[in-house]
């Protein structure tokens, strides 16, 4: 939008004085929120190694800022040292269109819910943020052979068996080596 505006005065004979050149300001109205949304990791996602959030905002005119926050589900939020905070803190990305935001030292087994949310050149935030979860797992799976029984003589092998256990109870890959070189 654009207002312009003229004085002048009641001085005889009319019109009066009034001022050649026009002043004129030129501003934009918008009451539209801005909206952010992280890339990666991806919503639901399993991770041993997270450095770097990174995500996009977009606001019709200007992004101005994106901020983040974490916690742990249904847990305490990081404060810029610990997770211990009752209520959010938010933290500013680096970047507007495309942001990046370090991730704080994480938990092995933790879930962690991130919040994001973007504010625009006239003021406008983003309410509510959007989120993702994810897991950091860390920890190695396990496996365990229990049939056939270890030291055994045997003549013929009816049944193999055993176990395989994660943090997260959810191993994704079971193999079987028989011997050296033989692989099922």
């Amino acid at each position: 939008y654009t207002i312009s505006v003229r004085a002048y005065d009641n001085a005889v004979p009319l019109p009066g004085n009034y001022e050649t050149v026009l002043s004129s300001i030129s501003f934009i109205y918008d009451v539209t929120q801005p909206t952010a949304a992280v890339s990666y990791p991806s919503a639901g996602q399993k991770l041993n190694l997270l450095t770097t959030l990174t995500g996009t905002a977009y606001d019709a005119f200007s992004v101005a800022g994106v901020s983040v926050t974490i916690r742990e589900l249904n847990g305490p939020y990081w404060t810029g040292s610990t997770f211990s905070a009752l209520t959010e803190t938010w933290f500013s990305a680096t970047g507007l269109n495309s942001w990046t935001w370090t991730v704080p030292p994480l938990q092995d087994g933790k879930m962690y819910m991130v919040y994001v949310k973007a504010r625009d050149a006239a003021g406008n935030v983003q309410d509510p943020p959007n989120y993702i979860s994810f897991t950091y797992d860390i920890t190695d799976p396990t496996s365990r052979v229990i049939t056939p029984v270890n030291s055994t003589f045997l003549q013929t092998i009816n049944t193999i068996s055993g176990t395989a256990n994660d943090l997260l109870n959810d191993p994704k890959a079971r193999e079987i080596y028989l011997g050296e070189k033989f692989r099922m």
